[in-house]
């Protein structure tokens, strides 16, 4: 007399077992074909837009857009980098001047020129679309300097 599992259920348990490893093979090449990698790390945002499924938002570097007035425009082309400041973070970070822009544009009733920032160091206190008060810390200018600057406006 034999005790224990008989050989019909060892068997069928093996089958079984078979079968699951088949499925989770399955399901992992499935994954390897459905999976997009992108060409740069980054965190997944959701998008409120019906024909976009996902936006992923690279958080290694942020690009800023900011108003300046035009008059600042000759000094800031000059600069390589600027301290830029979020009053509501306190937060300074230094940023690399990308572009100041020449077209003029309106932004309260104000004419301003735009300048584009790269900033990797300030990249974990900003999400993508963000719109927030900050500040560019120029060079020192004497008084005469800038007077006679807001006159040539």
């Amino acid at each position: 007399m034999k005790t224990g599992v008989k050989p019909e259920e060892i068997a069928l348990l093996e089958s079984q077992i078979a079968a699951v490893k088949r499925k989770v093979d399955y399901l992992n090449l499935k994954k390897e074909r459905f999976t997009l990698t992108a060409p740069f790390s980054g965190k997944l945002i959701p998008s409120f837009s019906p024909d976009t499924l996902l936006h992923l938002a690279n958080w290694t570097d942020a690009v800023i857009h900011i108003p300046i007035n035009p008059a600042d425009a000759k000094d800031l082309k000059k600069m390589e980098y600027v301290n830029l400041s979020f009053p509501d973070f306190d937060v300074v970070c230094k940023v690399k001047v990308l572009q100041v822009s020449n077209e003029i544009a309106l932004v309260d009733n104000r004419q301003v020129l735009f300048v584009t920032l790269l900033a990797p160091s300030c990249s974990q206190e900003l999400l993508p679309g963000m719109v927030l008060k900050c500040s560019i810390e120029l060079k020192t200018v004497s008084l005469g300097n800038y007077l006679y600057k807001m006159a040539g406006r």
